[in-house]
């Protein structure tokens, strides 16, 4: 078989693992209300239901946090299929799988074919990027621009071209997410000053901006004005203070624990992207005790080592440390992994390599299937409360309520997502205000008691709760409302 039949070959066998995996992944059980997922959910339905397509508010009516390109994305998927769990994770799963594509052609190139699939195999097969497969956030779409924006422009100081892809990308990353993607991307170029002082010659950071920060402007303003012009202070409430800076700077209060704040990024690292971090972390101490000979693999050795080290400082020094965070530093992590595991597969033998990553395939493919398909009577925490509101959904319908009569006063939007409504969150006063005399209405609320004190002289009466059982604190509690 020649090379290039060869890297076909496996190409497709990642991608029908990839698809495996994320077969795996949706077929499980859900966990829409873990993570922050359902305002994401919220997000969707407010543009599929009520076509606000360039801001968003979830079902308890609060303004968007991120820029929407992810929720837009799920709005392309849900025009002809509708909204449901495959549209809503679709995007994830295509931002994960081209990741392990683009990790997969890197490694191939710069490193050897043996590099490259080990690569693609380490992007998809840690237990993190099995989570990010099936989650309705946008992590992985942004993870995916910073790894594009990053191998610009690695090839734009290589080669001096390039600049206007990544200006492209850094557009992308930030109707992802936010502004951080420009300097994640951007961050391995410190590699320059490593090599300046240690080799030379080395290439220099030349080459024109002009094109692609014109698209990058275009891009972005496109949106920014008219979403300002339209929601401007609370979408910059919301955006710049709570989320961009509120989760960005470290708190000033000395009350946590200042070493485990410090540690927490490092093992996150090495826990959520294992087993193959440990081949990262090898890597990034050999290429400061021994790099690579070659100039073109050392400078990109030292880039991806930089990728991660300064990531991991931005990281550690941001106010919050979700293990998902670190999810656009692992294409970096898988390629320096694939390095790694190619040069063992020299010294050890490529048969016994083989057979080692065989069974460690399999081990973490059954530990996937397990994990999201569990043994009977375990259910996975995170899901537990998902899978909760979905049964007291299908129990719903059976009461014979209109679901799209149904007033939201504390409704997880995860309810409303199962029963196919899209109310929403209104308060006991505007309700009241609403209803005339001897008319009913019916409200629904989460697993907090409806307020009765808020309805003085109004009949309240419970006419639907999950779970059944008078023991087990409910999940959703839905009331008739009558005014005398």
């Amino acid at each position: 078989m020649n090379t290039a039949a060869e890297s076909r070959t496996w190409l497709w066998l990642l991608l029908a693992l990839a698809l495996g995996l994320f077969a795996i992944r949706i077929t499980g059980p859900d966990d829409l209300e873990d993570n922050s997922q359902s305002r994401n959910v919220g997000y969707a339905i407010d543009l599929v239901d009520h076509g606000h397509w360039l801001v968003q508010r979830d079902l308890q009516d609060r303004i968007q946090s991120k820029p929407p390109l992810h929720t837009w994305m799920i709005g392309v998927l849900a025009a002809p299929f509708g909204l449901n769990r495959l549209t809503l994770t679709l995007p994830s799963f295509a931002a994960v799988a081209g990741m392990m594509l683009l990790v997969f052609h890197i490694g191939k190139m710069r490193f050897g074919l043996l590099a490259g699939i080990v690569s693609g195999f380490a992007m998809i097969m840690c237990p993190l990027m099995w989570r990010q497969m099936g989650m309705v956030r946008s992590d992985a779409v942004f993870a995916l621009a910073i790894a594009g924006g990053a191998w610009a422009a690695f090839r734009a100081w290589e080669t001096g071209k390039g600049w206007t892809m990544f200006w492209f990308c850094a557009a992308v990353s930030l109707l992802a997410k936010g502004p951080l993607g420009i300097l994640l991307s951007s961050v391995g170029l410190l590699a320059w000053f490593w090599e300046r002082q240690t080799h030379r010659p080395h290439p220099g950071l030349s080459g024109s901006h002009r094109r692609g920060l014109l698209i990058f402007f275009a891009l972005c303003l496109s949106w920014v004005i008219p979403a300002l012009w339209l929601h401007g202070g609370d979408l910059v409430d919301q955006m710049i203070y709570r989320e961009l800076l509120g989760h960005t700077v470290v708190p000033n209060d000395h009350h946590g624990n200042v070493v485990m704040r410090v540690l927490t990024p490092t093992i996150n690292f090495l826990t959520r992207f294992a087993p193959f971090s440990l081949f990262s972390g090898a890597a990034i101490i050999r290429s400061f005790r021994r790099p690579s000979e070659h100039s073109g693999e050392r400078r990109l050795e030292r880039f991806l080592v930089c990728w991660i080290l300064a990531g991991m400082m931005i990281f550690t020094l941001s106010a919050h440390h979700r293990a998902d965070l670190l999810l656009p530093l692992w294409p970096a992590g898988a390629l320096l992994a694939g390095f790694e595991a190619s040069r063992l597969a020299v010294r050890v033998g490529e048969r016994k390599f083989a057979w080692a990553a065989t069974i460690a395939g399999s081990l973490l493919l059954a530990g996937a299937w397990f994990k999201y398909h569990p043994l009977p009577g375990r259910q996975l925490r995170s899901a537990a409360y998902s899978q909760q509101i979905r049964e007291a959904a299908g129990a719903f319908r059976n009461t014979g309520i209109d679901p799209h009569h149904l007033h939201n006063l504390s409704l997880p939007a995860t309810f409303q997502y199962y029963l196919g409504s899209s109310e929403k969150a209104t308060t006991p006063q505007r309700l009241i205000e609403g209803l005339k005399r001897g008319e009913k209405a019916w409200v629904g609320t989460g697993s907090l008691p409806l307020d009765i004190t808020a309805f003085h002289g109004i009949e309240v009466n419970e006419a639907f709760r999950w779970p059944l059982a008078p023991h087990q604190k409910p999940v959703i509690q839905i009331y008739e409302v009558l005014w005398p």
